[in-house]
């Protein structure tokens, strides 16, 4: 009789995760993914403070080269038909056509102008800095303008005290953190901007020439983060500071004044920040 040969077939049992596991497991990863978070939240906010800083950079080459050329003098304030300092920064990055009105600068389209923190705001491109438009020299008006705030036209370098120290441009502040003033919303700048390139009130507004356009100040006018007439920016960057550049060409962080002081103090540490000149006595003036 043939044999048959019986062959055996072993089952190895591997081991397996139990649900108890599993469960462990991902609680683990959710926990590691809330404490990383934070650090890559507050990672990407420092890029985009960087690139902000780097578009302010550019905007101070543009001045000083402007400077340079034209006896030291720099533009501040205008209106649409006078010349603007976003077209020196446009002829800086090669475009060479002579705009009659500075509404008709392509500002939508040049990615310097847009600081990446405001623009994750803001419904459509624009510009998102304002130049410092602010009159040195309040207490110093001729007679039946004492006192008054001039929208200031251009300056010389060479007699700006402490161009170290004094803001030429800086953020502009949240559209949703500005309300109408004495003239007109930041909101109102763009939309006037995307309607009509030559109307007034698009960029030629985009400036600071009142005290109550600068992010802190007296009397209950922008001392919180509520909406105010302000359009310098309080804490644009990491909840902490606002960028600009210098009339010395550099760009660097301005913090808010020390929460401690009186809330007339901090606008004059601001009227200070601007280059106003006696802001003791300023501060106590009206803010418009």
């Amino acid at each position: 009789m043939r044999s048959r040969t019986v062959q055996t077939i072993a089952f190895v049992t591997r081991p397996a995760f139990t649900l108890i596991e599993i469960l462990v497991v991902v609680a683990i990863i959710a926990l590691l993914i809330a404490v990383l978070m934070p650090s890559l939240g507050r990672a990407r906010a420092a890029a985009r403070n960087t690139q902000c800083l780097s578009n302010e950079h550019q905007f101070g080459v543009a001045i000083a080269a402007y400077a340079t050329s034209n006896r030291d003098w720099v533009p501040r304030g205008s209106n649409q038909f006078e010349i603007n300092w976003t077209m020196l920064v446009v002829k800086m990055l090669g475009d060479r056509r002579p705009y009659a009105n500075c509404n008709e600068v392509p500002v939508a389209k040049q990615g310097v102008f847009q600081c990446p923190e405001r623009s994750k705001a803001i419904a459509s491109p624009f510009l998102d800095y304002v130049v410092n438009a602010l009159d040195f020299d309040r207490v110093s008006r001729p007679a039946g303008q004492e006192g008054q705030w001039i929208e200031a036209k251009m300056s010389n370098l060479g007699k700006v005290k402490q161009p170290t120290e004094t803001i030429f441009l800086t953020d502009a502040e949240y559209e949703d953190r500005n309300v109408e003033g004495l003239g007109p919303s930041l909101v109102t700048c763009r939309r006037n901007y995307e309607n009509g390139q030559a109307s007034a009130n698009g960029i030629d507004a985009m400036d600071t020439w009142l005290g109550e356009h600068l992010p802190e100040g007296n009397g209950a006018v922008n001392i919180n983060d509520s909406p105010g007439t302000r359009r310098v920016a309080r804490k644009m960057h990491l909840g902490r500071f606002t960028n600009a550049v210098f009339f010395d060409a550099h760009a660097a962080s301005v913090p808010l004044a020390p929460r401690e002081w009186a809330d007339m103090d901090k606008y004059g540490y601001w009227l200070k920040r601007f280059g106003v000149r006696n802001a003791d006595r300023v501060k106590a003036m009206p803010m418009r």
